[in-house]
C-alpha cells in the first residue's frame, strides 16, 4: 500500500473519530490535489504565497489604488520613512515585553526581511534584497522582535519560534534569487540545525523542526501547538528540494505535517471554526500558524486542505459570522479565558491581528469577497487601519497577495448572498444564529454547549451570548448533550441542550427585530437597562418562558401566551418539557 492510500485512510479515520455525522460536503479526499498545480523544482522560488508566474500579476496589482496604499503601508511598517530603523534593546523574555508598545512604528520585527523581500519581488531592485540580507543576519544572530518574546535564539516559549520560522522562510523564499549561494545555504542550514531552548515551558527541550512540527509538546487543543506547527511547516516547504536540504529528513517532516494538520483541523479546531480554548487562543493557533500554512500547502505542495471540507476554511470564515459593530468597533462573542469582545483591543500584538489579510488566502476564492465586505463594513471604520496591516510587515504582504482586487477595485459581496446565516460546529457543540449582514443593528446569538476536545485554557460553556444593537448580553445556561437543533434560512433557529430549550426568532424587515425565547431549568434573563432591550418572564398555562427582545427603536416584536405556547411575532413557540418547537406555518406578526 503506497503513501497516498495510507494518507486517505488516515484522513478518513481522523475525521470519523472527531466528527461523527459529518455533512455530505465533507466527503472526499482530504487534502485534495490542487488542480493544475505545477510541482516546484529544486531551488525554484518564490513558492510559499505565489509562484514566479504570478509575479507580473502581483506587480500589476501593486499599481492599483488599493495596492499602492498597501505598498506604502508596508514601507512605513518597515521604517522606510526613517533614517535608521530602531532595534529592540531589551533581551528576550517570556512575560511583559517592553518593546512591543514603547518602540515606534517601523521598529525592527522578525518580518522586516520578508517585507523587504516582497519589495524586491515587486521591483526587481536588489537593494531591497540586500536590506533583507542584513536584517536576517541580525535576526539569526539573536536580535529579538519589537516584542522580545520572539527571537531566533532563546524565545520566550517554544511556540513563538513558529512565527519566527515563518518569517525566516518568507524572507528566504522572496530573496532566494538575489542572495549569494553561500548565504542561501547558511539559511537552509540554520533552519535545519535550529535547536535553541526557550526561556520557559516545553520541558526544557531543544526547539528543533521535529519538535515544532509535533506542536512543541502541547496537546492539539493548546494555542501553542498550532502556532508552532504552522511556521515550521512553512520553513519545511520553503527549503524542500533546495541545495543543502536533507531530502530524507524533509520527507519525514512532511509526513508529520500532514498528520499534525489533520489533527489540528479535527481535534483542536472544529468543523466550523470553534477552537478548543475559545476565540482569542484560537487566533494564536490559526492566524500565526495554521491559516498561513494552509495557503502555503496549496501553493508550494499542491495540497488543498481548504476546499474539500469546511474545517480549514472556517478558521477564517468564523470572523464573517461573529463580528458585529458595537459602538463603532468590531466586536466578537468572546467567552474567555482571556481577551474581551473588542476584536483588536490587544493590538499591536503579532498574534491578535491579520485575521483578514492572512485569512483571505485560506478560503475558497468566492468567500474572499465576503471577508472583504466584512472587513470594510465592520472592522476598518473603527480601527483606522490599512487593509488589516496593524504593525507587522507580513500583514501587508498577505493583504497584497490575498485581497480581492479586480479591475482596480475591491470585490466585495454581502456574506448573506454566499453563506447560510446559522452556523453549527458539530465537533465542539457551538451554535451561532445571525439575522443579517448590514449595519449596527446586526445581531448574533451564540451557544457553546461544551463537550468537544479541550486545551489548557477552559472557555465557559453554558451562557447564551447575544451581541447586537450596541449591546453585549449574557444570560441563561445551556450545557451538556445536544438533543435537537434546527436552523432556518433567515438565521432563526431552535436548540435544545440537556433539557433547556432556546428559540431564536428574527422578525420584521431584514430580521431587525429579535426575540430569544428560553424554557427549562437553564433559562434566564439579562438585565434590561436599555430601551432597545426587553426581558420578561411570560407564563403560558403552567409553562414559564424567558423572553429577551431587541429592536432598533424600542418597538419590540409582540409576544403573548396562547395555551401552552408562546406567540412570538410570526412564530408559535412551544416547550413540552423536553424539546422546544415552533409551528411550520408562521402566523401574522404585529409590533407594538
Amino acid at each position: 500500500m503506497d503513501r497516498s492510500h495510507l494518507h486517505v485512510i488516515l484522513c478518513c479515520c481522523l475525521w470519523m473519530a472527531a466528527a461523527e455525522g459529518a455533512p455530505a460536503e465533507s466527503e472526499g479526499p482530504w487534502p485534495a490535489p490542487v488542480k493544475g498545480w505545477t510541482p516546484v523544482k529544486p531551488n525554484e522560488h518564490p513558492r510559499l504565497l505565489f509562484r514566479a508566474a504570478d509575479v507580473p500579476a502581483l506587480r500589476k496589482k501593486a499599481q492599483t489604488p488599493q495596492g499602492k496604499v498597501m505598498v506604502e503601508r508596508l514601507k512605513k511598517l518597515l521604517g522606510h520613512d526613517r533614517l535608521d530603523i530602531e532595534y529592540n534593546p531589551h533581551p528576550t523574555r517570556n512575560v511583559g515585553p517592553k518593546g512591543m508598545k514603547s518602540l515606534p512604528v517601523g521598529a525592527f520585527t522578525v518580518f522586516h526581511p520578508a517585507g523587504n523581500g516582497l519589495l524586491y519581488q515587486l521591483t526587481g531592485e536588489k537593494r531591497y534584497a540586500d536590506a533583507a540580507h542584513k536584517q536576517l543576519e541580525k535576526l539569526l544572530e539573536g536580535q529579538p522582535d519589537r516584542d522580545e518574546r520572539y527571537a531566533w535564539k532563546r524565545p520566550g516559549t517554544g511556540f513563538r519560534m513558529g512565527i519566527v520560522m515563518q518569517a525566516v522562510a518568507m524572507a528566504y523564499d522572496f530573496c532566494h534569487g538575489a542572495w549569494p549561494v553561500g548565504f542561501r545555504r547558511r539559511v537552509v542550514k540554520e533552519i535545519l540545525a535550529q535547536n535553541t531552548r526557550s526561556l520557559a515551558g516545553n520541558g526544557g527541550k531543544p526547539i528543533t523542526l521535529e519538535f515544532l512540527c509535533k506542536g512543541v509538546g502541547y496537546p492539539p487543543g493548546s494555542n501553542h501547538a498550532g502556532a508552532a506547527i504552522g511556521g515550521a511547516g512553512m520553513a519545511v516547504l520553503a527549503i524542500q528540494g533546495d541545495d543543502g536540504a536533507d531530502a530524507e529528513r524533509i520527507e519525514t517532516l512532511m509526513k508529520q505535517l500532514d498528520q499534525s494538520l489533520l489533527t489540528q483541523l479535527t481535534r483542536a479546531f472544529g468543523d466550523h471554526g470553534w477552537f478548543a480554548e475559545n476565540i482569542h487562543p484560537g487566533r494564536i493557533a490559526s492566524t500565526t500558524g495554521i491559516t498561513p500554512l494552509l495557503q502555503s500547502m496549496k501553493t508550494a505542495a499542491g495540497q488543498d486542505y481548504i476546499s474539500p471540507r469546511p474545517n480549514g476554511q472556517y478558521l477564517s470564515l468564523r470572523w464573517v459570522y461573529e463580528i458585529v459593530p458595537v459602538k463603532g468597533r468590531a466586536h466578537i462573542p468572546s467567552r474567555g479565558p482571556y481577551g474581551g469582545h473588542d476584536l483588536y483591543a490587544r493590538a499591536p500584538m503579532i498574534s491578535h491581528s491579520g485575521e483578514f489579510s492572512i485569512g483571505m488566502g485560506a478560503v475558497p476564492d468566492r468567500y474572499a469577497a465576503a471577508m472583504a465586505w466584512t472587513y470594510h463594513s465592520f472592522v476598518e471604520p473603527g480601527e483606522a487601519k490599512v487593509y488589516d496591516a496593524i504593525m507587522y510587515p507580513h500583514q501587508c504582504i498577505y493583504a497584497l497577495v490575498n485581497w480581492p482586487i479586480v479591475d482596480g477595485g475591491v470585490r466585495t459581496v454581502n456574506p448573506g448572498k454566499l453563506l447560510p446565516r446559522a452556523l453549527h460546529d458539530s465537533i465542539h457543540n457551538y451554535f451561532l444564529f445571525r439575522n443579517r449582514w448590514k449595519d449596527a443593528d446586526d445581531v448574533v446569538v451564540t451557544v457553546y454547549a461544551g463537550g468537544g476536545p479541550r486545551g489548557y485554557h477552559k472557555p465557559a460553556p453554558g451562557p447564551v451570548l447575544l451581541l447586537g444593537k450596541g449591546r453585549v448580553l449574557s444570560f441563561g445556561r445551556m450545557k451538556g448533550k445536544v438533543e435537537h437543533y434546527q436552523a432556518e434560512d433567515d438565521g432563526s433557529g431552535l436548540l435544545t441542550v440537556a433539557g433547556t430549550g432556546l428559540a431564536v426568532c428574527f422578525a420584521g424587515p431584514e430580521g431587525a427585530e429579535v426575540a430569544v425565547v428560553m424554557a427549562g431549568p437553564g433559562a434566564g434573563l439579562p438585565r434590561a437597562e436599555f430601551q432597545t432591550v426587553a426581558a420578561d418572564k411570560i407564563a403560558a398555562d403552567g409553562t414559564t418562558y424567558h423572553v429577551v427582545r431587541l429592536s432598533p427603536d424600542g418597538r419590540h416584536v409582540e409576544v403573548r401566551a396562547s395555551g401552552k405556547s408562546l406567540v412570538v411575532g410570526t412564530r408559535v413557540v412551544t416547550w413540552d418539557g423536553k424539546t422546544i418547537r415552533w409551528n411550520a406555518q408562521r402566523t401574522r406578526g404585529v409590533r407594538k
